[in-house]
């Protein structure tokens, strides 16, 4: 009798233990909604370098600029493509990337573009799990019904053919407004992304004052250059 009986309590464990491996695995491969992840994750950022040793990924040192101070001449150069654009739909989940769908509304720079044309473009996200989201630099996700200038150029090895990816993480996508708002002294992951997706950019705990004073002077001198403010 007593073994019957541990033997059913065994059986009640694992299966409850299969409920909860089935639950947990579910919450990490399931078909994840973008409204549902900005409400669900937390933002962390992660500089370039660190990024390149976790992903052995040496192609993005070449490609992307993490430079705060960085010349308008360099970003038109670096960039195939400059444009204005607003976010068409939703963000696609897409392997291990997000991708946005993003209308062209004018184009300052690049060939074989066409205004109202729905261009695809990685956002600067290197890892996501249903509760984090975690971004180079201190990159934030592009919001619905707002306008941005981005500076893009084709991506090399993309999963998901004819996308584009930023040339640059801090100037990489621009939100036209009068005022730059960048978090300031943020500590990882203590913040949705549904309210940091407000932001600019964002800086981590203790980044030196003149830093965030440069970006945000360069943000504005970009979108005056361009004459979008």
């Amino acid at each position: 009798m007593k073994i019957k009986k541990i033997f059913i309590l065994s059986m009640i464990l694992i299966f409850i233990l299969s409920i909860f491996i089935i639950i947990f695995y579910k919450h990490n491969n399931k078909s994840m909604d973008y409204e549902e992840f900005l409400d669900n994750a937390f933002y962390s950022a992660i500089i370039k370098d660190e990024y390149l040793q976790y992903a052995g990924y040496t192609e993005l040192e070449n490609i992307i600029s993490d430079e705060i101070n960085y010349s308008i001449n360099d970003l038109v150069k670096n960039a195939e493509a400059i444009l204005v654009i607003t976010m068409d739909t939703n963000t696609v989940f897409y392997g291990k990337g997000l991708i946005n769908n993003c209308k062209i509304k004018k184009i300052i720079k690049g060939e074989n573009f066409n205004i109202n044309d729905v261009i695809k473009i990685y956002d600067s996200l290197y890892y996501w799990r249903w509760f984090s989201g975690h971004y180079l630099g201190g990159s934030t996700p592009l919001k619905m019904n707002e306008d941005y200038i981005v500076f893009i150029k084709n991506a090399s090895r993309p999963n998901l053919k004819n996308t584009y990816i930023y040339s640059s993480i801090p100037y990489g996508h621009i939100k036209i407004s009068k005022d730059i708002k960048i978090l300031k002294n943020y500590e990882n992951a203590s913040l949705k992304l549904r309210d940091i997706i407000n932001y600019q950019y964002v800086f981590l705990k203790d980044t030196d004052k003149e830093i965030i004073e440069l970006y945000e002077k360069n943000c504005n001198k970009i979108l005056e250059y361009f004459e979008l403010k």
